[in-house]
């Protein structure tokens, strides 16, 4: 809302244009609902591709991580078979030693030949546990390998069906609005005509019609070319004067036609051509402060007395 006390058929007629030429400008309301459909889809699409890249980025990282497990096992595994292994040599040379001692304490080839026997046995059954135990570490090390290989194909599943989830949500896109498109234009286009209503209810209908303005103030902004105004000025009563009041940064038009340029009160027959302005606009949907620099194209004509002001 541009805040404002008392009126002036200048400055009335000025705001009026300020704002854009009245708010029925269709065109400017298709253009604006284009360019919410163009920027929200801009966004879902952006969105959507930005979660597929970190979809394909967790892909990578499933396959990171089940090589890492994969070698780890792996090394695990070598790692006792290389540990059973130190402890087999060991001691098979100890039962080795002791064959040969028994061997040189025999008295003859009968009792060799028993001693021999034996210790054939018993290393028979050293051999068997170690084997039995390093077969143990293999079985051990395929159902790692099958358990990780189980989680990384889940896991990839999972991911897959969210890539495809994402790839049609960026075909969706490419094809039709959003619903929250559709629903932003929808609102666009009720603010359009509360706006016409506004506008109209704005013009100074207490103006005779043979009381004609000469010269306007066109409002351009610095950064966007366009001064954007969202809510028909208010020219009369004590609404205006309070909210004045309540942000005196607001653009101000009273009884002797003058304008806040921030704290500083400025009359607009002191501006002239290429004057720069700073006001700030509320914004009718949120409530949000804009503030706009705005530069004076034309000076106001003559200025005329509206009816019922002295």
């Amino acid at each position: 809302m541009l805040a404002a006390a008392g009126a002036s058929l200048v400055a009335a007629q000025a705001l009026v244009f300020a704002m854009g030429q009245s708010y029925e400008s269709k065109p400017e309301q298709k253009a604006e609902q284009k360019q919410a459909q163009r920027q929200a889809t801009t966004e879902e699409k952006a969105a959507a591709e930005r979660r597929a890249a970190q979809l394909r980025q967790d892909m990578a990282d499933v396959e990171t991580k089940f090589r890492q497990q994969q070698s780890q096992a792996e090394s695990e595994a070598t790692r006792q078979q290389a540990e059973l292994d130190a402890k087999w040599k060991s001691e098979r040379e100890k039962l080795q030693q002791s064959k040969q001692q028994e061997l040189s304490a025999a008295a003859g080839g009968q009792q060799r030949q028993a001693i021999e026997a034996r210790f054939r046995q018993q290393e028979d059954v050293l051999n068997g546990k170690f084997k039995e135990q390093k077969q143990d570490v293999e079985s051990r090390l395929r159902e790692r390998r099958a358990e990780f290989q189980r989680q990384a194909e889940e896991r990839k599943r999972s991911i897959n069906d969210q890539l495809s989830s994402v790839r049609t949500s960026l075909g969706a896109t490419a094809e039709q609005p959003f619903e929250r498109v559709r629903e932003q234009a929808d609102q666009i286009g009720e603010r359009y005509a509360q706006r016409e209503e506004e506008a109209r209810a704005a013009q100074p209908q207490e103006f005779t019609e043979s009381e004609e303005v000469a010269g306007t103030i066109t409002a351009i902004d610095a950064q966007e070319g366009v001064l954007s105004i969202d809510q028909a000025p208010d020219v009369s009563g004590p609404n205006a004067q309070a909210l004045a009041e309540e942000s005196p940064a607001k653009l101000m038009v009273d009884q002797k036609t003058t304008v806040m340029n921030g704290q500083q009160r400025l009359a607009l027959n002191s501006l002239k051509v290429g004057d720069q302005v700073r006001i700030t606009v509320v914004d009718s949907q949120d409530g949000r402060l804009l503030a706009r620099t705005i530069m004076i194209e034309q000076i106001p004509g003559p200025r005329v007395q509206p009816r019922g002001y002295p």
